[in-house]
């Protein structure tokens, strides 16, 4: 159909055909950006009432490394160090992570498009993941992270399986720990410089798992 009407296929993503000209008798018309695709119509992997979850993208990459060169308000919050992440690293960290078919995603909010930050379950094998998310300032203490987290962990749980996912997280992170606690995690060690969390499944849904409702009315936290 979009052929008939006039479009022209000017590049893909995930092997999904793009349309981004339309021909008119004034000749073509730009209608979508590559960046447009992803954040307004690539198909997400899976949806919260506001978020939606696509695969990390080269197209993002501008956006990625606004948030993760943002030391103050993200990058210390994740055991970045204060050197700045270069485009040249970045797209080496997206390309690897499409190679590996890795569980991270990009978090968009569907009402505006914008890009809310990263969340992804690494390294997941014999049925346990570590849980990572970094959400950019301006999208921060809007409750995006009480929202996400509970998706995921369910995608994690059902999709791929796991029942056990965990993370670490600063001491002095006490608005993220007490997030993580809402959705379903609870402190198994302590050190120093780390709290380590875990939720786990042992019954077909991850136990102490909040609703997907009270989860998302935790407000004020740093993630």
């Amino acid at each position: 159909v979009q052929e008939k009407l006039g479009f022209k296929y000017q590049w893909t993503t995930d092997e999904v055909p793009v349309p981004l000209l339309g021909e008119t008798r004034k000749g073509h018309v730009n209608l979508m950006t590559a960046e447009d695709w992803v954040r307004l119509i690539c198909p997400a992997a899976f949806e919260s009432e506001r978020i939606r979850f696509v695969r990390v993208s080269e197209v993002l990459i501008k956006d990625y490394l606004a948030m993760i060169n943002d030391f103050e308000n993200v990058g210390r919050l994740i055991g970045r160090t204060n050197n700045p992440v270069t485009e040249e690293q970045d797209t080496g960290w997206v390309r690897k992570k499409l190679e590996k078919n890795a569980p991270v995603f990009s978090m968009i909010e569907k009402k505006t498009g914008d890009f809310i930050g990263n969340i992804e379950i690494m390294d997941p094998k014999d049925g346990e993941g570590e849980l990572g998310i970094a959400i950019t300032a301006k999208k921060q203490n809007r409750g995006f992270g009480s929202e996400a987290l509970p998706a995921l962990i369910i995608y994690g749980m059902e999709r791929l399986g796991l029942s056990r996912i965990f993370l670490k997280v600063y001491p002095d992170n006490t608005r993220a720990i007490r997030v993580y606690e809402k959705c379903g995690f609870r402190e198994y060690r302590r050190t120093g410089e780390d709290v380590f969390m875990e939720v786990k499944n042992l019954s077909g849904r991850p136990t102490n798992f909040p609703s997907r409702s009270s989860a998302r009315q935790e407000k004020g936290t740093s993630i």
